[in-house]
């Protein structure tokens, strides 16, 4: 089966037809299948996990909802990760982590933009701070983090073992291991093209 998230809801094709599931009747942001079998999915103000019931169908099961009314405004969800069979579900306003059972908020003092997963390594961007991991259940910045708080993030990748590739929107890219480097791409290629 193959699963699109898209502004219908999700859809499901499985090589003949395709079926929509409106997990909460929004536009569907990410998703992932998890190593439980279940299907996380971020949408907009709301997150949560699509299961299989007795019948064969798909039940969706909101997480969000079992937030604090101060935390329940989260925003969009754009990004749905799995790391050590924990989901981590990426929101402007914060990620929350789900470890099957519990929902954890992992705050941040600024707005968040889009997060990245690199190994078993979790990024944001966070506005006014830069570049920012999340360990030990709290975000904080990595070394020369700052460096990028004028420079939204468009994607990071792994460039060798030790170096990072990450890229942004309007500022180039840079190689990345606790220091800051041009990427020089060959004329500019990717200013020409975007």
């Amino acid at each position: 089966l193959i699963y699109v998230a898209n502004n219908l809801g999700l859809l499901q094709f499985d090589g003949k037809n395709w079926q929509r599931f409106g997990a909460s009747d929004t536009k569907i942001r990410s998703i992932i299948q998890g190593s439980d079998n279940r299907i996380y999915v971020g949408s907009q103000a709301d997150f949560g996990y699509l299961q299989t019931i007795r019948s064969g169908e798909l039940k969706y099961v909101s997480l969000a909802d079992s937030l604090p009314d101060s935390l329940r405004d989260c925003d969009e969800t754009w990004k749905v990760f799995e790391i050590e069979r924990n989901i981590y579900f990426c929101t402007f306003e914060g990620i929350y982590k789900y470890d099957g059972k519990e929902l954890t908020h992992i705050p941040s003092e600024n707005r968040l933009d889009v997060s990245f997963k690199v190994d078993n390594r979790l990024f944001t961007f966070e506005f006014e701070k830069g570049l920012m991991e999340v360990n030990d259940g709290k975000l904080a910045q990595v070394r020369n983090g700052d460096f990028f708080i004028d420079k939204r993030i468009s994607n990071i990748l792994n460039f060798d073992k030790e170096t990072l590739l990450i890229t942004t929107f309007d500022n180039g890219a840079f190689l990345y291991n606790g220091t800051v480097k041009p990427f020089i791409f060959k004329g500019d290629y990717w200013k020409d093209n975007y």
